[in-house]
């Protein structure tokens, strides 16, 4: 069992720690609080008030959305390092999606008063959420892109390459993805039988290693080959 974390720890982590000054870390210390999930708790609902900027220290959440017919379609995944919530308390409005906790989770989170305070007192704070909003654009336009020209099979592997994007993803150095085949073809917008076929190609070309509820990257570079090709 891994030992909780402190605050401190958290922070001196976060991707946006370096844009800090010490005061402003002091102030988080004092007002970011931690707080575990369960898998499969919610943690927001759609059009609920959004209080909080949130980062995930363990564990991993998705964002979702469900259709009148109670179809549901994963939006994006936060494993390990994530932040997310930005755009949604920039606008000041309520939850544009539905989030749950994929695994049992360790959440960070930041008010939202202390995150607009940031806003006003940090140049580096609000550089660093430029770019990962930025990123974030950059990657569902690459996603619709990639939906719309490519085999379901290479879409499938451009999902699974997304999740090494540094900019995104802080912990992509870590090559085991705690994914399920559900999961994944719920991210690609695919059924689970092409899901199969596209990791056991994937697998053929010593891409990925699949294992019950998880992926592991063996050639990161060769996924991202075998994503972008017409073949």
């Amino acid at each position: 069992m891994q030992p909780f974390p402190t605050i401190s720890d958290v922070l001196k982590s976060a991707p946006f720690a370096p844009s800090l000054s010490k005061a402003h870390l002091l102030r988080l210390r004092r007002e970011v609080l931690l707080r575990e999930i369960p898998a499969g708790t919610s943690l927001y609902q759609k059009a609920r008030r959004a209080d909080h900027w949130t980062g995930v220290v363990r564990g991993a959440v998705k964002i979702h959305a469900l259709s009148p017919t109670r179809r549901t379609t994963t939006l994006a995944t936060f494993p390990p390092g994530c932040w997310f919530g930005e755009g949604t308390l920039l606008k000041r409005e309520g939850w544009p999606f539905d989030a749950t906790a994929i695994e049992d989770t360790l959440l960070a989170l930041m008010p939202a008063a202390t995150f607009h305070w940031l806003l006003e007192h940090s140049l580096g704070f609000n550089r660093f959420l430029l770019d990962q909003v930025n990123a974030r654009l950059g990657q569902f336009i690459s996603r619709c892109e990639h939906a719309r020209l490519h085999h379901s099979s290479r879409h499938v592997a451009h999902c699974i390459s997304e999740l090494t994007d540094a900019r995104l993803y802080p912990g992509a150095e870590n090559r085991h993805l705690g994914m399920s085949q559900e999961e994944l073809a719920s991210l690609a917008g695919v059924s689970r039988q092409i899901v199969n076929r596209a990791l056991g190609e994937l697998e053929d070309i010593g891409a990925v290693r699949v294992s019950y509820g998880s992926l592991t990257l063996i050639d990161p570079e060769g996924l991202r080959r075998f994503s972008e090709s017409f073949e």
